[in-house]
């Protein structure tokens, strides 16, 4: 719609404006004038269609004024959220030859495989940012006296919304880089060169790319890196042997050395090959003319630049480099000042730029002024000129000695620099004088410090800076100087053919060195190194580089920079090909140089400073990538990767649990387990400190989570259960940004609207826990490393093992151990792990799905150990206020391994990868869900189709000549003439005004779709606990993210319990979607959530207007539809039911057998059916008969059953059980209408076995319920449910069983509340007939009764207490409980003094002594619980295995109906609710929502023959 109206705009203006616009002296004219305002208006046009339209990217072809912007204007320092990455190829197959797949096919493209390998990386470095990319490489030229002169391409692509940056940035380096001709003469052009055909040439190839993310600014095609502030310029450059020979390199003869071996051939040696390299002589005393550019790419924050004690702010550098480097700014972001400052910095080899530097940045008079007439800076051709007094005193030298030789000493420097000193002394006045005298003087008395350097400082800085400044020195140089966070990948001409060099301080810079492959890879992101491990070397491997020693030489390893203390990192790959130095001489000493791929290269480090330990081998440091079974490969490809997460979220599962209970193939530890024993010591340290009083203070804080977005809201849910669980423990969860904005800046951001402060909190000593899935998310990382210095029980949740946080965490055991040098220490790290990780690996779907449920679930195992290390020792347990029992992880337990089976059916694939089917466990509840996401596909949907419809419709009409209306009147008779003709045009404009509105309905009628909803845009609110509303509506947005705006959404969320209604009811509108997660209010501790949710629900769908409301779906599992609710998904129960539940079903069955036989009675008293029973009909039949026809005749007169009006008391019964519990006002009002003739038919009719046939819509929700229901039940719901209701033999109808009777959620509450109170009464023995109420009697009365008790327990205390001490001893009460208990062993009463014990002083007093008498049997039955230990003697939660949770408390009750005992599963319920149920709802809802994106997704390619279209996993 963008481009059309762009389009219309301009064709409007163009008509409007020449005339008004044009003078009036030309008016008349046949001059062409063309008004500026036109001509803005058409480009504006040509560039909507070109990019809106045809999604053409701003290129050459297309739009030739935007590819080299030039921009005289700055603005506002820029800040990047970016990525590095790129490759040095040392074998050319790489560069000649097309990939090859792991099973070894090769690919069916002929490009050569390294696009493969950009690709790949480009596609993981993306989700640092996306917005723009390139990337640049160097060629060599084709012309024979420039052989050795390098030649950067640089391809740069802004990236659109619906488009992948990945492939845009492969198209481009194909075409920029690749020859599209296979011809072999064919050349590329580059900047105006002529280069070699790089599949055809033999130097070593390197490509650095970037990924762009502009925070501050527009994505624009300027500010995409690689960045380059000077174009190449030709400079008069010595050779240092850095050069590239014309002939093979030292490795490529090898190579063919390696291939002839095989056919007899006889190839170079060593010796010749070497002789090979140099083909110019070393003492040539010319320097050569060479083109010089300098790139580089950057993630970070440039801030500030040091110069002489001064720090100066970018926009000031910015003026400055333009007066120093005349030439104008490239772009106003940061990375183009860093390239600016490296341009002044690389001057190795040329005195034309030494002496640049000297005067720029190397006297102590250099500074920087955005003023030109102040820093009086001259061109650089004045520059050379004093250059030419250098060259020919060092050609002097040349004659008798190499260059090597005067670089190396410092004796020969300073004859070089006296004899220079000499020479411009005596032309100052006229050579230096004019030039740069504002900055030099050859008076010594002339000299003052930071305003004019003397002549002699000068030279030697010139000298030293043509000596020394190759690429490691200026980039060591530079970072030395520079404030703010650096990654950093910087190369230039000069060095391109050997190396380039990495720097990486606040940000991540990780190197993959693949030996077999001759490749290597660097990137910001660690996962992206790892591209060359699913990508073989074309055409084989080779068998040179296969040659090791060790096993470990061949090992694909990786190297992460030092990103805290900073560090700088040179990668030289001309060790074999090159005799000369790598590094100049001033870096010889301090930089480590190790050598890596086989001897092939070389790796210099320079560290800023020494935050971490300094290894002697560089391999200590090193990561395996292969041979590691941590190390995950990336993600194969996948034309739908948000459903191949989704989908694979049942195996991820029970991969998290079989991992943890070390049911793994693999017979070795879990990574898990170590982990967890770990957090378990620290548990316990932190324990053992409250039990000892020296818990920190009242503010010391115990367990602290942290963590973004959806890993915060998953740790605010765990936080939550284990605050509940242990009331007495501190335990917060502070948001990652939060945190560092309090304690990570100098000057503190007040966390405004949170209790958080660095006062209300101590976190010394506390235990950490980081939830990240990437492992590599800012906030968390830098949280990991602050929070060393106050605590180090740090810990990570993450989706593997090799993340950017568990590197940082693993640092701290090699810091904090092997520095002291002791073998305990030593073994110690072996279980010193820090690292939970749930196995996920990288997955680059944007939407979250199998990441969120993978973290749930381990943070449940997580939940589960933690809990049974404090509740292991009794001590813990007062020290935490322990809340949470045994016997509730055991049902936990229970519930998370059955959980797998309830996934399974929600996504409708096992943990196999096989689909499930319709019937084979669970392809129901996936049909329903797919089915609800289609339903709304089609509302979003809608507006685009009658967009369609209103479009052939005019096109046709309009081209034939006659609208509908018309030719219909015309093929009728009707004559054109007829007054009546016009009232058909007029009904025929009314058409077309109204065309899409008409469109619409006819579309919702075709669909059978709601007729009264907004043709507008929709809303989507999601309602569920706070963690997964939040995380739904993540899903969900991004989902839609790169959707059309015709087809776009708006998703809202909130929590239906607390502030859905307020916050989202007011915008409720017809056609508004709503969604809601229903706790599974079967439970009694969580009956009064879903009614909750309900009435929310239902206020939002009672807001009507003419008649319409919104559309709300409910997903639960409490089988119970909504009256007001358009669709109900209920999930299968897939778990034992509860004792409440037990109860409630028992008793349901006892009053439908009294009804039953009320219903036979009232049938045999009929006169009618009294003859039928004489001959021989059963009493089923009898009643079937008499429901049917005595029903509909007496229900009219209000005889109900048949019954007269003396029965009004069981009639009244009757209607109150036919109810389902205690009817209320609100279900009432909602439309449960219990009274009602077709609601008791329905009922009775149920209950004898067969469904209600007078509505055919009620049936049939019946009948998909019961299946439901029947696929559902547990072992406990078999033999007495149809034995209650089938009496005779008489089986169901169909194949269904008989389920629970369906309740609403407020039937539940009330029939649950009914229960309670006559449990309470039974517990009594108080009739509630008897019941008085409360008066001063019957307080006196409780009063004296309490005070009989006290002093029976008095005596007891007394008689039990032998050595009269007022105190009892354990032996003394083992003694005397075992009389009062007598079937508890001496074990188990040892065990409750122990618990009895608050004082732990070895004794119980009265006060103790009589809470343990006032126990309930309940109550001791939770402390004698057994240990969890499995039969390995590990700690494990072993799960529950009793038929139904509660069987073991039941028995030990006096009565069977004792539903006071229910509430000791009251936080087991919770538990259930929070950890499993919620977690069933999230990803059933990302089930639906998944389809309603691929619909709409699969839209738009299909209307258009692929033409539009995007991925919604972007």
């Amino acid at each position: 719609s963008g481009w059309i109206f762009s389009v219309l705009l301009a064709y409007l203006i163009a008509v409007k404006q020449p005339v008004a616009t044009m003078p009036m002296h030309t008016r008349n004219q046949n001059n062409l004038f063309i008004s500026p305002i036109v001509l803005a208006a058409v480009v504006t046009a040509m560039e909507a269609v070109s990019t809106d339209l045809f999604r053409l990217m701003q290129c050459g072809a297309i739009l030739p004024f935007s590819i080299h912007p030039s921009s005289t204007t700055r603005s506002a320092t820029v800040t990047f959220f970016c990525g590095n990455f790129g490759v040095v190829l040392l074998n050319q197959a790489w560069m000649r030859m097309p990939s090859s797949s792991s099973d070894g096919k090769k690919s069916s493209s002929s490009q050569p495989a390294v696009l493969d390998i950009l690709e790949k990386m480009a596609n993981v470095t993306m989700m640092r940012g996306a917005q723009s990319g390139g990337i640049v490489t160097y060629l060599q030229s084709s012309l024979p006296k420039k052989s050795h002169q390098l030649i950067a391409t640089r391809s740069r692509v802004v990236n659109r919304k619906r488009s992948d940056l990945s492939k845009l940035l492969r198209n481009k380096v194909q075409r920029d880089v690749f020859p599209s001709s296979p011809l072999l003469g064919l050349l590329p052009i580059s900047n105006g060169f002529k280069v070699i055909n790089p599949t055809k040439d033999d130097l070593t190839h390197a490509f650095m790319g970037h990924t762009r993310f502009a925070t501050s600014s527009k994505a624009s095609f300027e500010g995409t890196h690689p960045q380059q502030w000077t174009p190449p310029r030709n400079r008069r450059m010595y050779n240092f042997n850095l050069l590239p020979p014309s002939k093979k390199s030292y490795l490529a003869s090898l190579i063919d050395t390696s291939l002839r071996l095989g056919t007899g051939e006889k190839g170079p040696d060593n010796n010749s090959a070497a002789a090979a390299v140099t083909t110019r002589d070393e003492r040539t005393t010319s320097p050569t003319t060479v083109a010089v550019e300098n790139y580089i790419t950057h993630n970070g924050d440039f801030d500030f630049y040091e110069l002489n004690g001064t720090s100066y702010e970018l926009d000031t550098i910015q003026k400055w480099l333009e007066i120093a480097l005349q030439s104008p700014i490239p772009a106003t972001v940061d990375s183009a000042a860093i390239a600016g400052l490296i341009d002044l910095l690389r001057t190795q080899g040329c005195f034309g730029l030494s002496i640049r530097y000297a005067v720029c940045l190397g006297l102590s008079s250099s500074r920087m002024t955005d003023d030109a007439k102040i820093a009086n800076l001259p061109a650089y051709e004045e520059y050379e000129k004093i250059g030419t007094y250098f060259e020919q005193v060092l050609d002097d030298m040349l004659l008798t000695m190499k260059l090597e030789e005067i670089s190396s000493s410092l004796e020969e420097r300073c004859k070089l620099s006296d004899r220079v000193e000499a020479r411009l002394e005596c032309e100052y006045k006229s050579v230096l004088l004019p030039v740069i005298g504002k900055y030099v003087t050859s008076e010594e008395d002339d000299v003052e410090e930071g305003v004019i350097a003397s002549l002699y400082s000068f030279v030697t800085t010139t000298v030293d800076a043509f000596f020394d400044n190759d690429l490691l020195h200026a980039t060591k140089t530079f970072l030395a100087n520079a404030k703010g966070s650096f990654g950093l990948c910087i190369s230039s001409s000069l060095d391109a053919h050997r190396q380039l060099c990495l720097a990486a301080r606040g940000q991540t810079i990780s190197i993959a060195f693949y030996p077999t492959k001759g490749l290597i890879c660097y990137g910001s992101e660690q996962a992206a190194v790892k591209a060359g491990i699913t990508i073989d070397l074309p055409g084989g491997r080779n068998a040179l580089l296969e040659k090791s020693h060790l096993d470990i030489d061949n090992d694909a390893l990786r190297l992460d920079l030092d990103d805290l203390g900073g560090e700088v990192c040179l990668l030289d790959w001309g060790v074999r090909s090159h005799r000369s130095h790598a590094i100049s001489p001033p870096n010889r000493r301090i930089a480590e140089c190790h050598k890596v791929m086989n001897g092939s290269a070389a790796v210099y480090l320079i560290k800023e400073s020494q935050v971490t330990r300094k290894n002697d081998l560089l391999y200590h440091r090193m990561t395996r990538l292969t041979r590691n079974q941590f190390i995950k490969p990336l993600q194969e490809e996948s034309d739908d990767l948000v459903l191949s997460d989704i989908e694979d979220i049942p195996r991820v599962c029970r991969t998290i649990q079989d991992d943890w209970h070390n049911r793994s193939s693999v017979k070795t530890m879990s990574l898990n387990r170590l982990t967890m024993w770990n957090l378990g010591r620290c548990l316990r340290k932190r324990l053992e400190m409250r039990v000892n009083g020296d818990g920190g203070g009242d503010n010391a804080v115990d367990i602290l989570l942290t963590g973004c977005e959806v890993s915060l809201w998953l740790a605010e849910q765990f936080t939550s259960d284990l605050q509940k669980a242990f009331p007495k423990l501190v335990v917060r969860c502070v948001s990652s940004n939060k945190f560092l904005g309090l304690y990570g800046q100098e000057i503190s951001i007040p966390i405004v609207g949170f209790p958080v402060s660095s006062k209300t909190d101590t976190i010394n000593d506390a235990i950490v826990i980081i939830v990240s899935h990437s492992g590599g998310t800012f906030a968390p990382l830098a949280c990991s490393n602050l929070l060393q210095s106050t605590t180090q029980n740090i810990f990570v949740v993450t989706s593997e093992w090799d993340t950017q946080i568990g590197k940082q965490l693993r640092s701290m055991n090699r810091s904090g151990h092997t520095a002291r040098g002791k073998k305990n220490d030593q073994m110690l790290l072996m279980f010193n792990s820090r690292i939970f990780t749930t196995e996920v690996g990288l997955r680059p779907a944007e939407p979250c799905s199998v990441s969120v449920a993978a973290t749930h679930q381990l943070l449940t195992n997580i939940f589960e150990h933690m809990c049974i290390v404090i509740l292991s020792d009794f001590r813990y347990r007062h020290a935490s206020g322990a809340v949470i029992t045994e016997r509730d992880l055991q049902v936990l337990e229970r519930c998370n391994q059955d959980n797998i089976q309830a996934l399974e059916s929600i996504v409708g694939v096992d943990a196999n990868g096989d689909v499930l089917h319709c019937g084979a466990g669970g392809g129901t509840t996936t049909a329903e869900l797919i089915k609800a996401g289609d339903i709304w596909a089609e509302h979003i949907l809608e507006n685009a189709k009658a967009y369609i419809m209103s479009f052939f419709y005019v096109f046709v009409t309009v081209t034939v000549g006659y609208p509908l209306l018309s030719l219909l009147a015309i093929a009728a008779g009707l004559p054109s003439s007829s007054p009546f003709f016009y009232l058909v045009r007029f009904f025929d404009a009314m058409i077309y005004f109204f065309l899409p509105q008409i469109n619409v309905i006819i579309l919702r009628l075709i669909q059978k779709r709601n007729l009264l909803h907004r043709m507008v845009g929709r809303t989507v609110v999601i309602g569920d606990i706070p963690w997964v509303a939040q995380a739904a509506e993540a899903f969900l947005s991004k989902i839609f993210a790169c959707s059309y705006s015709i087809a776009g959404l708006n998703v809202l969320s909130a929590n239906p319990s607390d502030h859905l209604v307020h916050r989202h009811t007011h915008r409720v509108v017809r056609g508004t979607l709503l969604v809601c997660g229903r706790p599974d209010g079967r439970l009694a501790a969580l009956s009064s959530a879903e009614a909750s949710v309900c009435l929310s629900v239902n206020q939002a769908s009672s807001i009507q207007s003419i008649g319409g409301t919104c559309e709300s779906v409910t997903i639960g599992h409490n089988p119970f539809k909504l009256p007001l609710s358009a669709r109900a998904i209920f999930l299968g129960r897939h778990r034992p039911q509860f004792l409440c539940e037990k109860i409630l079903g028992e008793v349901d069955i006892e009053e439908e057998k009294a009804r039953r036989q009320l219903l036979l009675t009232a049938a045999a008293s009929d006169p009618k059916c009294s003859e039928e029973n004489k001959n021989g009909r059963n009493g089923n039949e009898l009643v079937r008969r008499w429901s049917s026809c005595s029903l509909r005749s007496n229900v009219s007169n209000g005889s109900l059953f048949g019954l007269q009006s003396s029965h009004g008391k069981r009639r009244h019964i009757l209607r109150r059980q036919s109810s389902g519990g205690t009817t209320s006002t609100k279900e009432s009002a909602s439309g449960e209408s219990h009274g009602s003739t077709s609601n008791l038919y329905s009922k009775i009719s149920f209950v004898l076995g067969h469904a209600p046939k007078n509505k055919r819509s009620k049936g049939k929700s019946r009948r998909s319920m019961s299946r439901q229901n029947s696929h559902n039940s547990c072992p406990s719901d078999d033999g007495t449910f149809e034995d209650a209701f089938f009496s005779e033999g008489e089986p169901p109808d169909g194949n269904c069983r008989p389920s629970l009777k369906n309740r609403s959620s407020t039937a539940l509450l009330g029939a649950y509340i009914d229960l309670e109170k006559k449990s309470h009464m039974m517990e009594n023995k108080v009739p509630s007939s008897k019941r008085q109420p409360l008066s001063v009697d019957k307080m006196v009365y409780t009063a004296i009764q309490d005070k009989k008790t006290h002093d029976t327990v008095r005596e007891l205390f007394d008689a039990i207490d032998v050595n009269g001490n007022s105190t009892l001893a354990k032996e003394e009460f083992v003694v005397g409980y075992s009389k009062l208990n007598p079937d508890l062993s001496k074990h188990h009463i040892e065990k409750i003094f122990e618990e009895s014990d608050v004082g732990e002083n070895g004794c119980l007093d009265f006060e103790d002594f009589s809470r343990v008498i006032k126990m309930t049997p309940v109550e001791i039955v939770a402390m004698l619980q057994a240990k969890n230990r499995d039969e390995r003697g590990l700690i494990q939660v072993e799960p529950s295995k009793e038929e139904y949770f509660g069987e073991k408390i039941r028995k030990g009750l006096s009565t069977n109906y004792n539903f006071s005992a229910t509430r000791s599963q009251y936080f087991s319920q919770e538990l259930y609710e929070t950890r499993i149920a919620s977690l069933q709802r999230f990803v059933a809802m990302t089930v639906m929502f998944h389809r309603m994106g691929k619909r709409v997704q699969e839209f738009f390619p299909r209307i258009s023959c692929g033409f539009f279209g995007y991925r919604m996993d972007r």
